[in-house]
């Protein structure tokens, strides 16, 4: 359980980064398709709307999971102990409804990004992106 809650430790870290970031990305956005000379920032519109998709979340739940279905959670003395454990369980299964709803909301920014977004050009982007990162 200790790797399993270091590693969700570490993945939860960078998902608040990357959540932190993506906010000020949106907020950016939101600005330059505002402004008056919308088309006058196309460069910085498309360098900003490729990074709408939010992070994704995926806990280790193995032991937990063991825990729960061979009944040994019962098996721990320590009532902080095992209300933590619950807690934990319970908060990560919020998190995952939540990255659920996030799919939807994934899926809805695509659909209305495929009318406002040439897709050759995210295409173009990224793979300069690559190019630059093998070099």
């Amino acid at each position: 359980m200790n790797e399993d809650l270091k590693g969700d430790t570490v993945s939860l870290s960078v998902n608040i980064r990357s959540r932190r970031h993506r906010v000020q990305i949106v907020d950016s956005l939101i600005m330059l398709l505002s402004s008056a000379n919308a088309k006058g920032n196309g460069n910085s519109i498309y360098y900003y709307g490729r990074f709408i998709s939010p992070p994704s979340i995926f806990p280790n739940d193995r032991t937990i999971q063991q825990l729960k279905s061979t009944g040994s959670l019962r098996l721990i003395r320590n009532a902080q102990v095992s209300n933590s454990i619950v807690a934990y369980d319970r908060k990560m299964r919020q998190e995952i409804f939540e990255y659920t709803d996030e799919q939807q909301v994934r899926g809805e920014y695509r659909q209305i990004a495929s009318k406002v977004f040439d897709g050759n050009v995210f295409n173009e982007m990224t793979r300069q992106r690559q190019d630059r990162q093998a070099c």
